[in-house]
This record gives C-alpha cells, sequence and structure tokens, in this order.
C-alpha cells in the first residue's frame, strides 16, 4: 500500500505562468519515506524532485517547490523506506 499520496497540486504559482504547475506529497504512513516524483512538462520532457526522511504526517514541500514552468498536469512518483537506498523509478 502507499503511504506517499498526493496531497495538493496548483497550476500558476510560479514562473510568473498560468502554465506552472506544481505538486505536494503527504506522509500518510508510521515510518519515515524517501520519495521521488518527476512532472511532465509540455514539451515532453519531465522535472524530477527527490525528498529523504519524510516524517509520518509531515507534508513536502511546505510551498510550491516541487514544480515546473510549463506543465502538462501529468505527474509520478515512488517511494521506498527511509535508508534502503533502493533505486526511484524514471518517468
Amino acid at each position: 500500500m502507499a503511504e506517499i499520496v498526493k496531497y495538493d497540486t496548483a497550476w500558476g504559482e510560479n514562473c510568473n505562468s498560468s502554465k506552472s504547475f506544481a505538486v505536494k506529497l503527504k506522509n500518510i504512513g508510521h515510518e519515515p519515506k524517501d520519495f521521488r516524483v518527476c512532472l511532465e512538462k509540455a514539451h515532453g520532457g519531465w522535472g524530477c524532485f527527490t525528498n529523504l526522511n519524510t516524517a509520518p504526517g509531515e507534508i513536502y514541500p511546505n510551498g510550491w517547490g516541487f514544480m515546473v514552468c510549463d506543465g502538462t498536469g501529468r505527474y509520478k512518483w515512488w517511494e521506498r523506506k527511509t535508508g534502503t537506498h533502493r533505486p526511484f523509478g524514471n518517468p
């Protein structure tokens, strides 16, 4: 069962552009988690961000820092138990 879940998304919060897209994730589990999230860019590439040791109940990032300036609204994420060092996936 996934313990890192989507908390919120937003359009237009960055880059002075209504096309910017951002996401926040939350650890709903009972132990720290690492995660990687990738947001699709309009030209087909991906912007990827990693957060390590996300505490139970923590929402990350605090602001809209996981973002792309020209997003499609599509995103993917991978999680792992903190300390396992298992490789994350790629979009």
